[in-house]
């Protein structure tokens, strides 16, 4: 029997996304007090605006820590001959192509393609939001009804953690872009603390899904059990 302690991973977690946050705004605050460079190795390693970092590194591993417990459930589901098999492995490719793009940012490359196609002279940077809405609009129809199936708990979880995930992707990210376009007026600590916000509910959403996929294992599957605490 496979143990794992959920308490556990939720503390390290947590403890995690904390840390990068508290860390991300100490070095914000150190560079607007003139304390860092922004070219500074460690600047660069906790912003959370910037890429291939700390920060960028922690969201697109615990995206893969998706994958794999969404692979689990799906070969565990097949070995039981369930008809949504397909629909946990679809789940599973979908969350390593959030992974690949959290580690590369493949949505930004949309950008250019959008200012061509509306004809947009403005160097906006959130305009890959437009097909990101439609993709998300996509996948909601499709799971729709595979969502109905799941027991309430994981289901409620999942529009839970959805809806904290999609707020920083999508909502908080056009809030940075209006913000940036309207840059003169605001104090630019006000866009670091929208991109702080906007990252921490990611990360969030993600811890909340995790959640969701462990409590639905140990409740399904007798050979895994999860538990909130473990006696040393």
């Amino acid at each position: 029997m496979i143990s794992i302690s959920l308490c556990k991973i939720y503390r390290f977690l947590g403890f995690a996304i904390l840390g990068l946050t508290i860390a991300n705004l100490t070095v914000q605050i150190a560079r607007f007090s003139l304390l860092l460079d922004r070219q500074s190795s460690i600047y660069r390693l906790l912003n959370v605006n910037n890429e291939a970092n700390i920060p960028t590194w922690y969201s697109t591993v615990a995206l893969l820590v998706c994958v794999l417990l969404l692979g689990l459930i799906a070969i565990l589901k097949q070995q039981q001959k369930d008809r949504l098999t397909n629909h946990w492995r679809g789940l599973a490719l979908l969350f390593l192509f959030l992974s690949i793009d959290e580690a590369v940012s493949l949505h930004e490359k949309l950008n250019p393609l959008m200012r061509s196609l509306l004809n947009v002279n403005e160097n906006l940077l959130f305009l890959w939001v437009i097909p990101g809405v439609v993709f998300v609009g996509a996948i909601a129809l499709i799971y729709w009804r595979f969502l109905t199936r799941l027991p309430p708990q994981m289901r409620n979880l999942i529009f839970f953690s959805a809806a904290l995930y999609l707020s920083g992707a999508i909502g908080f990210e056009l809030v940075t872009g209006l913000a940036v376009r309207n840059i003169s007026g605001l104090h630019p600590l006000i866009l670091v603390l929208i991109v702080a916000i906007e990252e921490l509910l990611e990360m969030l959403g993600i811890l909340i899904f995790i959640r969701s996929l462990l409590l639905y294992l140990g409740d399904n599957f007798p050979a895994i059990s999860i538990h909130f605490a473990q006696k040393d």
